[in-house]
């Protein structure tokens, strides 16, 4: 299953998954940042205070925050619940290409055209670390999921891992008032662990194994690069993945799959491909015809990819296991229904039955609804107005809920057999049919948790 979110921006730069709602941010380089409901191809809210395009974005694994990175020079720090801008860290000089939470201690990580990395404490507002080494742009920078370990890769062609376990044995004091890049209190303590050479151009992706001691790499020489930590603290290269190939281009971005032992990395040349780790093997190409790859991102919890790309961002369910029906392109975010319904008759079970909010249950059935009466699944369109009707739909939703319970209970019939069950609404395929929302609207979402610290030489592209 996928879903295609189109955007008035002509490129999607930076995607981070919620890693608990089914939400997912998007940046842009008109400089806004979207929020989506996934799950009904909703825009949530948009956030706009950058001056130039916003290359990276990341939510915080617990609190109602996320950070961003542009190319203003500026890291801010938001609060989604109050759609504030809380923070704006300074200190890179050049366009910041990537950004990150660090999953246990207040740290952000951030990589910038200036050639640095920096850690920043996002409690104390301060810069913690500068990392130095690398000799042109940074294109990203990450930290390990589990270990005191954080990867970069830049266009001087290197991959480098840097050990910052030392900065956890630090204790950052507030900033000072006239001190707003928090440079009193910078550090350099972590230091370089490995220096990753093999690709013969630019490096723009790299990332480390969710659990195993790896890293993969993409870079502006066509290869994606399979890298293994030993037990001799050594990290060498396993083997070429992608090599130079024929109507192939730079790889934009690579990464691991969470669950299973699969690589995807996305190019220029309008692909995404996924391989097999363990046989460092091509299993799966998707290809758009218009629109360049520019950055993946996966849900580290589920089935769940997105892809940013020139004209918006795709996202996707899949069956990973099996490999079915990769990355299919079903259907426009800009069209009032679904097109293809009829040849993919499958019904996502949470729209009648999932924990979902009130606003989001009456949204996704008055969707749904519609969709399936167009499609002349009239059946099926009169059980979602019926239990549209038991949700204490707006006046305008249930006008139109009553109307296709009339027309539709006349023939009780569907054009298409369904693969979807009202009395047993679990029992449904692998496959997943998100249906657009037809209306656009913002709405509020209760959150548990609150925020700990709540206060106001090539060309670039």
């Amino acid at each position: 299953m996928l879903t295609k979110f189109e955007t008035s921006s002509n490129q999607v730069r930076g995607l981070s998954f919620h890693p608990k709602r089914p939400w997912i941010l998007s940046s842009l380089h008109t400089g806004a940042i979207q929020l989506w409901d996934y799950r009904m191809a909703t825009l949530i809210d948009t956030f706009e205070e950058h001056d130039g395009p916003v290359r990276g974005v990341h939510f915080h694994i617990s609190q109602p925050l996320f950070v961003s990175g542009g190319d203003d020079y500026k890291i801010k720090v938001w609060n989604y619940k109050t759609h504030k801008c809380l923070f704006t860290l300074l200190g890179h000089l050049d366009y910041i290409r990537t950004v990150q939470f660090h999953h246990e201690c207040p740290w952000i990580v951030s990589a910038s055209d200036d050639q640095t990395i920096r850690i920043w404490n996002w409690q104390s507002r301060t810069c913690v670390s500068v990392l130095a080494g690398h000799n042109h742009y940074v294109m990203c920078a990450s930290f390990h999921p589990k270990e005191d370990l954080l990867v970069s890769a830049s266009l001087d062609q290197t991959v480098r891992v840097w050990d910052i376990a030392p900065l956890r044995k630090n204790k950052t004091p507030p900033a000072d008032d006239d001190d707003i890049m928090g440079l009193t209190q910078m550090n350099s303590d972590a230091t370089v662990k490995y220096v990753l050479e093999g690709h013969d151009r630019g490096v723009n992706w790299a990332a480390f194994h969710p659990t195993l001691p790896l890293i993969v790499s993409g870079a502006d020489d066509r290869k994606v690069k399979l890298w293994r930590t030993n037990v001799s603290d050594e990290c060498f290269l396993i083997k070429n993945i992608k090599k130079n190939c024929r109507n192939s281009s730079n790889v934009s971005s690579v990464m691991f799959h969470a669950k299973h032992d699969l690589i995807v990395s996305n190019s220029e040349d309008k692909s995404i491909r996924v391989w097999d780790a363990t046989k460092r093997t091509e299993i799966k190409t998707f290809r758009r015809e218009n629109d360049r790859f520019w950055i993946l991102a996966a849900h580290p919890e589920t089935n769940l990819l997105a892809a940013g790309h020139d004209g918006g961002l795709i996202l996707g369910i899949n069956n990973f296991a099996t490999l079915k029906s990769m990355l299919l392109d079903l259907f426009s975010a800009s069209q009032s229904y679904l097109p293809a319904f009829s040849s993919s008759p499958v019904l996502a079970s949470y729209f009648t039955h999932c924990k979902l909010q009130p606003p989001h249950l009456r949204l996704a059935l008055f969707g749904a609804m519609g969709v399936c009466y167009r499609a002349r699944n009239l059946a099926t369109a009169y059980n979602f107005a019926k239990r549209l009707l038991e949700t204490n739909p707006t006046e305008s939703q249930a006008k139109t809920a009553r109307q296709i319970v009339q027309a539709a209970g006349r023939n009780m019939t569907d054009a298409t057999e369904l693969n979807y069950d009202f009395r047993n609404p679990f029992e449904t395929s692998v496959r997943s049919v998100i249906l657009q929302s037809l209306a656009r609207r913002h709405l509020e979402y209760d959150e548990k948790t609150d925020v700990v610290n709540d206060d106001d030489n090539g060309e670039k592209v």
